[in-house]
């Protein structure tokens, strides 16, 4: 993905009069990554103590939502 065209998740705030701010959101990529290990680890099918494969499973499903969210 490229740096230019970078999709936020949190990437607005409300301010104290209620309007909306922009702020630097953490990357839906990485959210979608977050959410996406929670339920991995759950159940982590035999990767329980591999961390680096059940971190690769993470992101692996987050760029298939990132994907699906172009259609």
């Amino acid at each position: 993905m490229s740096a230019d065209k970078v999709t936020q998740a949190f990437g607005y705030a409300a301010a104290s009069d209620g309007q909306l701010c922009e702020q630097k959101g953490m990357h839906l990529r990485d959210y979608f990554a977050a959410r996406a290990i929670n339920s991995i680890m759950l159940h982590p099918h035999g990767k329980a103590g591999d961390f680096t494969e059940v971190a690769k499973d993470a992101y692996e499903i987050a760029d298939a939502m990132m994907e699906a969210r172009k259609q």
